[in-house]
C-alpha cells in the first residue's frame, strides 16, 4: 500500500499488467479500465516527455490504441476508454485502415463529449489531429483541414494541440504555412519537451532558413499578436466550429483565463486510489499452483555459481533461467545454502532479490537505467526491459547499447515477462563479474514490431556485455 501511494512504478506496473491480463481472475471491467488508463498514460507520455518518471515506462501509441479498442468493443464506456478508442480509430486514417462505421462512431462520440461539456480537452485535440491528418493524407476538401485547425487553435493552450498546430504548418504533407508555423513554434516550444521539443526545434531551424526578411517580419507580427493562443484567434476558431456544428451554437465563448481548469496541461490521470484498487484486486486473486523445487542439476549449477567458478555459455544460459524464471525454486536454493560456506554470498543475493524495484543507475553494475517497454498483442499486455538512461563510460555504453533499446533476449533466453524490468535488474546485479552476458536487443521506432511487419524501421542487434569485477 505504502509503495503504491508513493507511485513506485517498478512495483505498480507488473501488478497492474498482471491484473489487466488475467481476465479469468479479474472480472471487474471498471477496474480493468482504471488499470488500462494508468498503463496507457505512461505508454504515451514516456515517449514524449523528458520527465524521468514518465520515461520509466515505454511503448507506443499503436499498442495503446489497440488496447483501448478492445476495451471499448468489450463494453467499457468510461470517458477515458471512449477518448482512447476514438483517438486510436481516427489515428488509423493516416494509413487508410479506418472502417467507415468506426470513423462515424469516433467522430460522433468526440462531438458529443464537446456538446455535453465533458472535458473539452481531449476531444478537441483528437478531432484536430484527425481532420488535419485526413486532409494531408487523403484527397478531401481543404475544409477538413480548416475544421481540424479550428479545434487545435481554439484549444491551443494545451501543449499537444500547440504541437499539432506547429506540425501542420511546418512539417505536414500539404498544409505548410511557414509564417504561421514559425509563429506557432514560439508558443509551442516552451510548453513541450522530449521528442516534441526536439522535432519542433528541427522544423523551426529549417523553416527560418527558407523565410525571406519580409516573411520573418510577418511571423514576428503574429508572435506579437499571440498566435495561435490569443483570444482573438481562439474566438475565430470557436465561431468556425459553431458554424460546422462541432460546438453548440448557443454556447458562449470563454476567454483563456476563464478556461484555466478546462484547458490545463495534461497531468497524470492515475490517482493513488486507482493503484490501491489494483493492489486490492491482486490480494483477492487465488494462490497459484505450487512450483516444483530444484533438481540435482539445479543445485550443482547454483553451487558452482555461488563458488564463483567459470561458467560456459550453456551453463550461463541455464543461470539466466534459474535467476529469472522461477522465484520459488530460487528461494529454495538460497535457503539450502544459507548455513554453509556460501552463506555470505547468499546474504548478498537476498539483499538484491525482492528489492530490484529500488535499484537504479547508481547502484547496479550495469551503469544504466532500465524501464518497462509495454506492448499489446491479442488482448494481452507484454513487458520487456528497455534502456532509459546510460552512465558515462559504463559497461552498457562500452558494449554499444543506446537509450531506447528494447532488450529481447539474454544468453538466448526470452526475457519478456510480467516483471521484465525488475528481473533484468536482478540479473545484472547478481551476474558473475567478468562472465560475458549476451544481449539481443531491438532498436528502432517501434522496437517490438517484427521484421515481417510493414515498414518496421527496426533492427535486431546482439551485444556482449561484460560487467566489471569488484
Amino acid at each position: 500500500m505504502h509503495e503504491l501511494q508513493n507511485g513506485n512504478i517498478n512495483i505498480a506496473v507488473p501488478w497492474m499488467v498482471n491484473i489487466y491480463n488475467d481476465r479469468h481472475k479479474t472480472s471487474f471491467d471498471s477496474k480493468r479500465g482504471n488499470i488500462l488508463r494508468v498503463i496507457c498514460w505512461h505508454w504515451y507520455h514516456g515517449r514524449y516527455s523528458s520527465e524521468e518518471k514518465c520515461q520509466m515506462v515505454g511503448g507506443d501509441y499503436i499498442s495503446t490504441f489497440a488496447a483501448a479498442k478492445t476495451a471499448y468493443k468489450s463494453g467499457q464506456r468510461t470517458q477515458f476508454i471512449k477518448e482512447s478508442f476514438a483517438d486510436g480509430v481516427l489515428y488509423d486514417i493516416r494509413k487508410k485502415l479506418i472502417a467507415p462505421e468506426d470513423e462515424k462512431i469516433a467522430v460522433d462520440m468526440m462531438r458529443a463529449l464537446i456538446t455535453q461539456g465533458i472535458n473539452g480537452h481531449d476531444p478537441h485535440h483528437i478531432l484536430g489531429e484527425y481532420f488535419t491528418i485526413k486532409y494531408n493524407y487523403h484527397d478531401v476538401d481543404k475544409k477538413e483541414f480548416d475544421r481540424g485547425m479550428a479545434h487545435l487553435i481554439y484549444h491551443s493552450k494545451c501543449n499537444l494541440a500547440a504541437y499539432w498546430v506547429t506540425y501542420n504548418y511546418l512539417d505536414a504533407k500539404k498544409s505548410n504555412d511557414l509564417v504561421k508555423g514559425v509563429a506557432a513554434a514560439q508558443w509551442a516550444l516552451p510548453m513541450n519537451d522530449g521528442l516534441h521539443e526536439k522535432w519542433m526545434k528541427k522544423w523551426l531551424a529549417r523553416s527560418l532558413k527558407k523565410l525571406s526578411p519580409e516573411e520573418k517580419k510577418e511571423a514576428q507580427k503574429l508572435v506579437d499578436e499571440g498566435f495561435p493562443h490569443a483570444d482573438k484567434f481562439r474566438k475565430q476558431a470557436f465561431e468556425y466550429l459553431q458554424r460546422v456544428g462541432d460546438i453548440p451554437a448557443d454556447r458562449p465563448f470563454k476567454k483563456k483565463q476563464e478556461e484555466e481548469e478546462e484547458l490545463e496541461e495534461i497531468s497524470i490521470p492515475a490517482k493513488p486510489q486507482d493503484l490501491i484498487s489494483a493492489l486490492t484486486l491482486l490480494l483477492m486473486l487465488p494462490e497459484s499452483t505450487p512450483q516444483p523445487l530444484f533438481t540435482e542439476d539445479d543445485q550443482r549449477l547454483f553451487t558452482e555459481y555461488l563458488a564463483g567458478k567459470q561458467l560456459g555459455f550453456n551453463k550461463a544460459k541455464r543461470l539466466v533461467i534459474l535467476l529469472t524464471k522461477n522465484d520459488k525454486k530460487l528461494q529454495a536454493l538460497l535457503k539450502h545454502h544459507e548455513q554453509g560456506k556460501h552463506a555470505a554470498r547468499v546474504k548478498e543475493l537476498r539483499s538484491i532479490i525482492g528489492h530490484e524495484h529500488e535499484l537504479h543507475i547508481g547502484n547496479t553494475p550495469l551503469a544504466a537505467s532500465v524501464g518497462w517497454y509495454l506492448t499489446y498483442r491479442g488482448d494481452k499486455v507484454m513487458c520487456n526491459p528497455y534502456v532509459t538512461r546510460l552512465g558515462n563510460n559504463g559497461p552498457s555504453s562500452k558494449a554499444g547499447l543506446q537509450v531506447g533499446d528494447m532488450i529481447d533476449r539474454v544468453n538466448g533466453v526470452d526475457i519478456r515477462h510480467l516483471q521484465a524490468r525488475n528481473l533484468f535488474v536482478r540479473l545484472v546485479s547478481c551476474w558473475p563479474k567478468g562472465l560475458p552476458m549476451h544481449l539481443q536487443i531491438k532498436r528502432g521506432k517501434f522496437p517490438h514490431r517484427s521484421a515481417g511487419d510493414s515498414n518496421p524501421k527496426t533492427v535486431t542487434k546482439k551485444f556482449q556485455l561484460v560487467l566489471p569485477k569488484k
